[in-house]
This record gives C-alpha cells, sequence and structure tokens, in this order.
C-alpha cells in the first residue's frame, strides 16, 4: 500500500464517521472484471460479494440505470439510489458476477466493446482477457437482470486525431446492440471516459439520450444526462474506500482533493 493510498483510506475512515448515506443523490459504480488477475481494474469475486452484501445491509435502492435516468428527467427523487455498471464485457462478468446478482437480485447494465464480443481484449499491460460470448450475453439479458450497452467498437480513446473514428464506434455499436436485441438502445459509456462538446454532440445527434463517464462523484438532479459520474471500484478499493463511494464522504473527498492540487 503506497503512502497515498494509506492517507486515503484514513481520510474515509473519518469521513465515514460523520457521512451516512448518499443523502438526495446516487452512485453509479463502475466495474469491469471480477476475478483474480494482474489487471488494475479487476475486483476479486470474494470483494465483489461483500461489496454488494454490505449495499444490500444498508438497504439502498437498487436501480437500473434507464431508470435512474428517467427519474432524473422527470425531476423525481433519486436519493440513496446505487446503479450497478461493468464496462468492456469480460466472460468473468458471467462466470462471477452474474450468480452474484441474481444471488442478491441486483440489476445492472454491461457496456459492450462490440468488436471484442467472443474473443479476447489486450490490455497495455500484456494481460489478454477473455470477453462474452453471445451466448453469455443472451442468456443474462433474459433473465431480466442485465441490461446491454454501446461502449464503442474497440474501445478507441478519444483525441483529437481519431475523432471520426471515436465518433463512427459510437454509432456502430449502437447499431449492433440495437440489432441484437431489437430495441432502441439510449445510453452510450465513452471509453476510457475521454470525452469534449465535440464527442457529446455527436453522441446527442446519433439518438443516445445520456451517456456516463469515468469520473468520480455523485449523480442528483439537474446533473448534465451526457456526462453522468461514476464511482470506480478496482482492486485498490478497500472497503471503507467502497463506503465512501455510497455516501457523501466522496463529495467531501474529491473537494479535498480539488483543493490539494
Amino acid at each position: 500500500m503506497t503512502m497515498s493510498h494509506f492517507f486515503k483510506n484514513i481520510f474515509f475512515v473519518i469521513a465515514n464517521l460523520f457521512h451516512r448515506g448518499l443523502g438526495d443523490r446516487a452512485s453509479i459504480l463502475m466495474y469491469h472484471s471480477i476475478d483474480t488477475n494482474e489487471a488494475f481494474f479487476s475486483v476479486t469475486k470474494k470483494s465483489f460479494e461483500q461489496q454488494i452484501e454490505y449495499l444490500v445491509s444498508q438497504k439502498v435502492v437498487f436501480l437500473r440505470l434507464p431508470e435512474l435516468i428517467r427519474r432524473i428527467c422527470a425531476h423525481e427523487s433519486v436519493a440513496g439510489c446505487v446503479c450497478v455498471t461493468f464496462d468492456d464485457g469480460y466472460k468473468d462478468n458471467y462466470m462471477n458476477a452474474y450468480p452474484i446478482l441474481k444471488k442478491f437480485n441486483i440489476p445492472s447494465a454491461i457496456f459492450l466493446t462490440t468488436g471484442t464480443i467472443g474473443g479476447a481484449l489486450s490490455l497495455k499491460s500484456g494481460i489478454s482477457l477473455p470477453m462474452l460470448s453471445l451466448g453469455e450475453i443472451r442468456e443474462m439479458r433474459d433473465s431480466g437482470l442485465v441490461e446491454f450497452f454501446p461502449h464503442s467498437v474497440t474501445h478507441v480513446k478519444y483525441n483529437k486525431d481519431n475523432l471520426e473514428k471515436c465518433v463512427n464506434e459510437a454509432h456502430v455499436s449502437k447499431q449492433y446492440v440495437e440489432q441484437l436485441f431489437g430495441e432502441p438502445v439510449l445510453v452510450y459509456a465513452y471509453p476510457s471516459g475521454r470525452l469534449d462538446s465535440f464527442f457529446i454532440e455527436a453522441v446527442k445527434k446519433d439518438g443516445y439520450i445520456a451517456a456516463v463517464t469515468v469520473e468520480e462523484g455523485l449523480v442528483r438532479l439537474g446533473d448534465n444526462l451526457f456526462t453522468l459520474k461514476r464511482n470506480p471500484v478496482d482492486s485498490l478499493t478497500t472497503m471503507v474506500q467502497f463506503k465512501g463511494k455510497v455516501s457523501r464522504s466522496i463529495i467531501t473527498y474529491l473537494w479535498l482533493k480539488n483543493i490539494l492540487k
């Protein structure tokens, strides 16, 4: 554990004493792989189950992501609500996360990198992780617990040199998921959370009504639907930090982090 990670833990131990619950806000959690591997964004199956058990014990309101978006649009309360999301579409979402979601009857959303379905995704670290198959995707969706949305075709990172490619992948991945399930797809996840006003406008024009980022924080009424914050949960997220991500502690943490920049 690094020194900064140690002090982050200490902060949340103290902050969590004063901030219990989400108040009038909601937390969108962002997972990737649920497995024991060397990817930094992975969470072990044991830790994932402990985190879900904690949320259940706190009696949070688990919402489907489209329902959270509907409530924001309708100016209805999102107080104490949590959405569980996964990025990329790793096979371990089916092998390890799905049984836990079924056990506790927790709805979730998986953002698919559509060009990797049935294959593998190679990370910069050299790790190659297997991805969901079409059969696994259909089984999870048919359960009524898991919804699927686009996350580009190849997980291309948005920058000034590949604007057209990124916009095209947002469109093509949307078409793919819509054809797969035979219904409109309205939510997008920006690959690596990279975006600007140009990309936001392109996503809007493509028929999406909302999009999620990787920026930490809570969601409240009045938020921009195309820059919805999510709280990442990864291999470095301790239980005390996790509790902070589903309470108003995260607001204080981000305020302090900004002050200390």
